[in-house]
Order: C-alpha cells, then sequence, then structure tokens
C-alpha cells in the first residue's frame, strides 16, 4: 500500500516552498484557486531569503528574474535630505554570504512553482480548499469545502494572513488591522528624477507615512509601494514632502490599496498533525520587508530537521522566537518611518550619525538569521 502522503493547504510562496522542502517524500499540494495567479508587486529578497532559497534548491530558477541594487538610500520626506547610503554589494554580500536582491511577487512564485512541478514526489490538485482536519491513528484527514476528505501523514497550513486553519486551530486568532493602508503600482522606470538613482531601493520616511520604491522584472518596471492611514488618500499623505517625491507619487494612473493586516502572535504553530507555516502563522506587514523571507526560512529550516515535527519540539522553539522577533520589529518601525516633529529629528540626526557598518551592524540579526 502507498504510503500516505504530506499534505500543503495552500499554493502560494510559502506552499510551494514547503512542498521543495519536503521532497522526496509523497507530498498533495492542494490550492483553492481554479488556476495559479499570484497577485502583488515587489519584494526583497535579504540574503536570508536568498540563502533559504539556495537550501531548497530554487536559487538557480528564481535569480534570473531578480534584480541587484547597488544601495539602499534613506530620504527625508519633508526636506528632501539624504539621510542614508547602504552599500548591498562586495562587503555586504561577502558578510552574509548571499546577495540582496528584489523580485517580482509573481516572478517568484512562477519560479518556484516551475521547480515544484518537476518534483516527481508532488501532485498538485487546484480548485481545493480545505475546510479543516481531524488527526487519525494513522495521521490527518484533510476535510475540503466540496464535502469529501483526503487521508494523508500530516497537514501543513500554509494558506495565508487570513488561514482558515489558523482560525480553526485558534478562533480568537482574527487578523488585526495596523490601520495602515499600503498603495501598491508599477510604472515605467522615470527618466529623470532630482538625484534619485532609480536603481537602488529608495526609502521616503514622512510624518504619519512612507513611501519604497526599487525595480523589478525583466523590463525594469519601477515597484512602488507607499504606506499612509486607513481612510488618509495619498495626496494629502504626502502633500508637505519634497517635490520629486510628490512628483513620483502622482504619475501612476492607478493604485491597488491593500490593507494592512497581520496575524496575531501565537504560542505555538502546531496543532495536533498540523503545522502553520508562512503568513498563516506569523504574517506581519512589509515594513522591514521580511514577510516573504520567514516563509522561505520556514520551508528551509523544515527541510534541515525534518517532517513532521513532534509537537512540543524544543527544536522549533528558536525558529519561533525568530520569527515573534521579527514580527515585532516590523510592527515597532512603523512609528520610527512615521514619526513627527522631534521624534523625526531624533531619528534622522541617529540615521544619518551612523557609518555604513555601524548601520548595517543594527541589520546583522535579521540577515545572519
Amino acid at each position: 500500500m502507498d504510503a500516505a502522503p504530506y499534505i500543503i493547504a495552500g499554493g502560494g510562496i510559502a506552499g510551494l516552498a514547503t512542498a521543495l522542502a519536503l521532497a522526496p517524500a509523497p507530498t498533495l499540494m492542494l490550492e483553492r484557486a481554479i488556476a495559479f495567479e499570484e497577485v502583488g508587486a515587489g519584494l526583497q529578497l535579504g540574503p536570508n531569503a536568498v540563502r533559504a532559497l539556495q537550501k531548497l534548491g530554487a536559487w538557480a530558477a528564481v535569480e534570473p528574474f531578480s534584480s541587484s541594487p547597488p544601495e539602499i538610500h534613506i530620504w527625508d520626506g519633508l526636506s528632501g535630505k539624504l539621510l542614508k547610503r547602504l552599500q548591498l554589494k562586495d562587503s555586504f554580500e561577502k558578510r552574509f554570504g548571499a546577495p540582496y536582491r528584489v523580485i517580482h511577487r509573481a516572478d517568484l512564485h512562477a519560479a518556484l512553482l516551475s521547480v515544484a512541478r518537476n518534483l516527481s514526489n508532488l501532485t498538485i490538485r487546484t480548485g481545493m480548499e480545505v475546510a479543516g482536519w481531524r488527526e487519525t491513528i494513522s495521521g490527518v484527514d484533510v476535510i475540503v469545502a466540496q464535502n469529501d476528505q483526503i487521508h494523508g501523514a500530516f497537514l501543513f497550513g500554509c494558506d495565508g494572513v487570513n488561514s482558515s486553519l489558523r482560525l480553526k486551530a485558534v478562533p480568537d486568532s482574527t487578523v488585526v488591522d495596523s490601520s495602515l493602508t499600503l498603495h501598491r503600482t508599477l510604472i515605467d522606470v522615470p527618466r529623470t528624477g532630482r538625484g534619485i538613482e532609480w536603481d537602488c531601493i529608495n526609502l521616503w520616511l514622512c510624518p504619519g507615512a512612507h513611501a519604497v520604491h526599487y525595480p523589478v522584472g525583466a523590463k525594469q518596471r519601477l515597484n512602488i509601494v507607499a504606506t499612509a492611514r486607513n481612510g488618509v488618500t495619498l495626496s494629502s499623505a504626502f502633500a508637505r514632502t519634497t517635490p520629486p517625491l510628490q512628483q513620483l507619487l502622482t504619475s501612476p494612473s492607478k493604485w491597488l490599496p491593500w490593507p494592512g493586516l497581520y496575524a496575531p502572535p501565537l504560542n505555538h504553530w502546531q496543532y495536533s498533525s498540523m503545522l502553520l507555516l508562512g503568513d498563516a502563522a506569523h504574517g506581519t506587514l512589509p515594513l522591514l520587508a521580511q514577510g516573504g523571507a520567514m516563509a522561505l526560512e520556514d520551508a528551509a529550516f523544515l527541510k534541515d530537521h525534518g517532517p513532521p515535527p513532534r509537537a512540543g519540539d524544543s527544536i522549533w522553539e528558536a525558529r519561533h522566537k525568530r520569527t515573534a522577533k521579527l514580527h515585532a520589529a516590523t510592527l515597532r518601525i512603523a512609528k520610527h518611518y512615521h514619526a513627527i516633529g522631534l521624534h523625526a529629528l531624533l531619528r534622522n540626526l541617529v540615521i544619518g550619525s551612523l557609518s555604513g557598518q555601524q548601520f548595517t551592524n543594527r541589520l546583522s540579526w535579521i540577515y545572519e538569521g
């Protein structure tokens, strides 16, 4: 009799990465959409994310679709003053053992899907929404929305920040509204920009708002994410900012507003024969550019330590602590990005006073992972 497969609920970045981690064990991926269609815009891949992709055997497929920004530029959005240039080449790559890249989310998803489809152990079924699970003596019965059930050895919940599996395991784990809205768009890279280097990652810190932009895709389009308080228009949020930033933010013809939701911290991710991973377990805001990286790290950790984890396995405590620290830091950083008055002045002074190495040292805990 064939062995019961591991079952993955969700075919996004976390689900595909988990499938790569489980190879060569028999695995069944259940994706609720009829066809794969990854939406969104840009995604930053820090060295920790690149190392995870390397461990999963996917970096060769992903790398051709990524771009290599030479620096991160941090600006004061009111004055237009450049506060910090952080180099991402040479010494940065040498220190962290991998490059810093940016990519369109759809390109990352497509690359992971191409690798996953070449796995002989993996079966992918679309149009299959997981509605729940029941633990059995020999594994787990996964209930799909079509009132059917599929027997498996273990269930991995990779169904995103609005995870129905998380809500069934922890009913009071409804997503939290950060009171921020992320406005996303893609435009052609501008030809001029009053000192703005478009091939870099540019971060603009403004009172009550911030914006980030960098080029993605083979055609080098500019990915822009402008974040403001819920209900505040971009024209109002950035009304007093420097003219180059205002000009950039008024050039797109269309923006996609995205609610700034995050998953509440959980004490653990495993519930009998089901383990939450990725955004389902620790979905956070993208302010430190670590949401996708954490999902990739989860899968790489799973590959290192082997499935299925045992309930209460202490080896997963370190993984839980790292994601909790990243989650908390991400929520704190918004206060600094959106600071006003004296807080903003002190923030700018600190950023400007640090050397490039000192600034990198402050980020090392993220990228060394």
